[in-house]
């Protein structure tokens, strides 16, 4: 056997089926948050590749707003895909726990 970690995922006995069937309707706020973020989250790379070329440093606030938008699009899409009934927060800062994750 290989020493690779194994993919586990808790099984959710009682989800209600209401938001689970109206699931996509009620990520439809998220989504366009994260694309909007997203759009902001392109132009903050291209500002940080030049300020890595030029100063050899990633600059910390364009590293946090990327982190940020990485963390909110990782719990919205755990989200919309069924993997957590925690709805995703609508800022970049999702909090001390691991997004896609109900543990906090």
């Amino acid at each position: 056997m290989t020493d690779q970690p194994i993919f586990e995922a808790d099984y959710v006995e009682k989800r209600s089926r209401l938001t689970t069937f109206f699931r996509f309707l009620l990520a439809i706020p998220p989504a366009i948050v994260v694309a909007l973020y997203g759009f902001v989250a392109f132009f903050a790379v291209i500002y940080a590749w030049f300020a890595i070329v030029l100063t050899g440093r990633y600059p910390e606030g364009a590293y946090n707003f990327v982190a940020g938008y990485n963390k909110l699009a990782t719990a919205t899409y755990g989200y919309m895909a069924l993997l957590t009934d925690d709805y995703p927060p609508f800022r970049l800062d999702s909090g001390p726990h691991d997004p896609g994750t109900s543990v906090q």
